[in-house]
């Protein structure tokens, strides 16, 4: 698999772990449904998320997902200020 995917593995067990959140209970945060299995291959590179898989993990981890010409990058997510 291209290095893309096994960075954003990486940078979302990182943030797996910083929030303290099992691969079994991913599924029970987000809206959709996603396998311990599919998870751990993902966090692995072994699988392409496709774009349900990236959402349902940026909402149960709290993240953004960056894709950018560089790279991507997994970051905390932070709502702006209402106006």
């Amino acid at each position: 698999m291209p290095d893309i995917w096994n960075t954003l593995g990486e940078q979302l067990r990182e943030a797996r772990v910083r929030k303290g959140i099992s691969l079994r209970d991913i599924n029970g945060e987000g809206d959709g449904d996603l396998s311990k299995t599919a998870v751990s291959r993902i966090e692995l590179g072994e699988r392409i998320p496709n774009a349900a898989s990236l959402l349902v993990l940026a909402r149960a981890l709290g993240v953004s997902i960056v894709f950018s010409p560089d790279g991507v990058e997994v970051k905390p997510y932070r709502r702006r200020p209402k106006k």
